[in-house]
């Protein structure tokens, strides 16, 4: 049946940063693609999809859509909503991880193959487990809503699209991820974290010297770090290790970093290398090592020191252990909490590895580092107004025992 549209109207409902799910036609006809989308105005926002475009394979895209100009939309189904402060970049950071030619666990009963609609369902999934922009206990009963007050209208009720719903079965959660720490999250309020919050508020030093040396890393050092990204809340974590302490390294910060002021680079403040796995210019993840130095990025929260790298090696020696863990893939260890792959499962799995080999880090429950290190960065993040650099000896690994 051809589909009842005539230009598509604007649709004066859409307010910004919204969140649907979209179905549009396509060439083949009765195929429908299904995507989501986010309200930029009522004439434009943003399709978050699969696509297969200039490629063999599917990958996840962001890509600016004004529908009015396009005659393909048939219905838009509302589910959710990005938080004030935030935007579709959030969105994207939580949903590109999903897998793609595979279908998930999850959907093996009722899918056979991977397709747009997998991926879109898997989305909806993930953004529910986190508990950000759109809260759907039952993906699958999405699904059915979608089919039978969308798809089946359009089919047998050839209605003037394209139709505008909300879902009965998601909505906007009240709160996903809260700028103000007391909402969704939890931080550690204990007696020693208070310390901590009282140094770092009365110390006009960018780097927090917390460790034995009077200046913050430690030469041979390793640490595990944490940096803000653009979500709240949300870190990028990595292995950071120095080939010169900064008893020895020249200094040029001595007063907090403010937003768009760096200090001036000097000999030996880049003898430093981050290990990690980052997504940065891609659509998948993957490992990476790169000189790079936390005291001179306004993004570097906190560094935990674990152990150092024993006289007559370096970092390569490290990054053998670590360089063939599979990206995009969830190892069985961390099935069971994680559900799409990224920064903090690589950083987990590395710390997981390297303790096993019992040669630089012993470091027997990775979870509890993992909260040791989240605990504090939370604490810096939102309650740091001079945005200082944080250094500590971690309580739950060291160096193996000779």
């Amino acid at each position: 049946m051809p589909l009842n549209r005539c230009r598509t109207p604007r649709i004066q409902d859409f307010q910004h940063n919204e969140v649907y799910v979209a179905l549009t036609a396509t060439e083949i006809p009765g195929l429908l693609h299904w995507l989501i989308y986010v309200v930029n105005d009522t004439e434009s926002g943003w399709k978050v999809h699969t696509s297969s475009k200039g490629s063999d394979v599917f990958y996840c895209a962001k890509e600016e859509w004004r529908y009015v100009d396009d005659d393909i939309a048939v219905a838009f189904i509302k589910v959710g909503q990005i938080d004030e402060g935030l935007n579709v970049d959030h969105l994207v950071d939580y949903v590109k991880g999903v897998q793609m030619n595979v279908v998930p666990e999850s959907q093996l009963d009722d899918e056979t193959k991977f397709s747009c609609r997998v991926f879109v369902k898997e989305a909806i999934r993930i953004l529910n487990e986190v508990g950000v922009f759109v809260k759907c206990p039952d993906f699958k009963a999405l699904a059915r809503e979608v089919n039978e007050r969308a798809i089946d209208v359009v089919e047998h009720q050839n209605p003037q699209l394209p139709l505008l719903l909300n879902s009965k079965t998601a909505s906007s959660w009240q709160v996903s991820i809260a700028p103000d720490p007391q909402h969704s999250v939890q931080i550690n309020t204990c007696s020693e974290m208070n310390v901590l919050i009282d140094h770092i508020r009365h110390t006009p030093r960018r780097s927090l010297p917390l460790t034995s040396t009077p200046m913050g890393f430690e030469k041979n050092g390793v640490y595990a770090g944490l940096l803000k990204t653009i979500a709240p809340g949300l870190f990028h974590w990595v292995i950071h290790t120095a080939e010169v302490s900064d008893a020895t390294a020249p200094h040029s910060n001595v007063e907090p970093l403010t937003t768009n002021t760096f200090p001036t680079e000097t000999p030996g403040r880049k003898k430093r290398m981050e290990v990690h796995a980052t997504s940065r210019g891609s659509n998948v993840f993957q490992f990476q090592r790169v000189r790079w130095c936390p005291l001179d990025d306004e993004l570097s929260l906190v560094f935990i020191k674990i152990c150092e790298i024993d006289e007559g090696l370096d970092v390569e020696c490290l990054v053998e252990y670590v360089v063939g863990i599979p990206m995009m893939q969830i190892p069985p260890s961390q099935k069971s909490q994680e559900i799409v792959f990224n920064s903090r499962v690589w950083f987990k799995e590395a710390f997981r590895i390297l303790d096993s080999a019992e040669y630089f880090v012993m470091c027997p429950n990775v979870d509890s580092l993992e909260k040791e290190c989240q605990d504090k960065a939370l604490v810096v993040q939102y309650q740091n107004p001079q945005n200082l650099l944080l250094i500590v000896l971690s309580k739950v690994a060291s160096a193996p025992i000779s």
